[in-house]
Parts: structure tokens; sequence; C-alpha cells
């Protein structure tokens, strides 16, 4: 499991919002994301997360990259993406909490890999939280398991690939990351 940690401070009881990456706050390619220069950020993301964080949420990224275990993306051009990413990020007045990534292979049956919840429980032993009542945001059903699992609550972003999924599961489902905050993070509270 690769780990970058942007806070070394304990979050309290903070409420905690999981992210995935590709897919959700850049766009996924079949190929892979293999440098800077095909890294895309989607144009909600930015106030997507100002009104995450706005409403009080410590933001934590949580993803697959086997194109690392697969050989296809060397390590070096890994972490300038990533790196990539918090600097634009910071930027805009966003600080991640921190960031966990497995670079496995599927068949390797790693425990970080999602759909198993390694990664969540590891950034909740890292920075002191309680899983449930965290969010994962994602946009793969092995998101939804990983987040079941971790006991946080699921929702999918699925962008333009909403019209074609299954919707007979029994968790949110949104067309963008800022409808998926919109509704998921600003919460009527009883």
């Amino acid at each position: 499991m690769l780990i970058w940690i942007g806070s070394p401070k304990p979050l309290r009881a903070e409420k905690v919002l999981f992210l995935d990456r590709d897919g959700v706050i850049n766009r996924d390619r079949a190929d892979y994301v293999k440098k800077v220069e095909e890294f895309c950020l989607f144009p909600d993301v930015i106030p997507a997360l100002r009104l995450a964080k706005k409403q009080g949420y410590s933001l934590i990224v949580v993803s697959n990259q086997s194109g690392i275990g697969r050989g296809i993306i060397n390590i070096g051009n890994f972490w300038r993406i990533h790196f990539f990413l918090v600097q634009l990020l910071q930027k805009n007045g966003i600080f991640l909490t921190g960031a966990l990534y497995c670079p496995h292979r599927p068949e390797q049956n790693c425990r970080c890999r999602k759909p198993e919840p390694g990664m969540l429980v590891r950034a909740a032993d890292i920075f002191s939280f309680s899983l449930p009542g965290s969010i994962f945001i994602g946009d793969r059903k092995t998101d939804v398991e990983a987040a079941q699992k971790a006991e946080c609550r699921p929702v999918l972003v699925l962008r333009e690939k909403v019209a074609y999924f299954d919707s007979t599961y029994e968790y949110p489902i949104y067309e963008s990351l800022m409808d998926a905050v919109a509704n998921e993070c600003i919460r009527k509270e009883t």
C-alpha cells in the first residue's frame, strides 16, 4: 500500500469523506492515467470539494492503481500525478488529509485492493477516526463493496454512465461529484 499523509494530526470525531480517484476526481482511461499530461480533472471537483470542506469533512483519496503492479505506470510518474493533484487542489484552497493507493494487480488478492476495505481501515488507524458514519464516493461496485465492509456509507458517481447502470441498488447514485456532495454531505441532522 502506498500512503501519503497531508496532515499528521488525528481527526478526532471529524466527518470523513473518502474519494476514489480515477472516474470520480479525474477522467478514467482504459489505458490508465500514466503521466501528468493524461490527468484531466472533472470541472465539478473543485466546487464539490470546497463544499465538502465547508461542511467540515476531511478528504481522503483511496484508489486502486494496478497499473503500477502491471508495469504500465512507473512509480515516479505515479507520484508526479499524485502531487499534481495535491498542488492543483491546494492552489484552490483544498487540502487533502491523506491518500492511500493499492499498487497490486487483482490476482494478487491483497488486503488493500478494493473491494477489500484495507485502505479505509488503514486510514482510520493512521488518522484516529471511526469508520461508521464516513462516506465513500466511488464509481465502481468495488468501491461500494469496500465501503460496506468498512461500515461506511457508499455513494456512486457515474457521470456519463448513470443512464446505463442497474438502478436496483440500495445506495445513492449521482451523475456528478457535486450532486453527490450536495445531497450526501449536506444532510438534515435530526
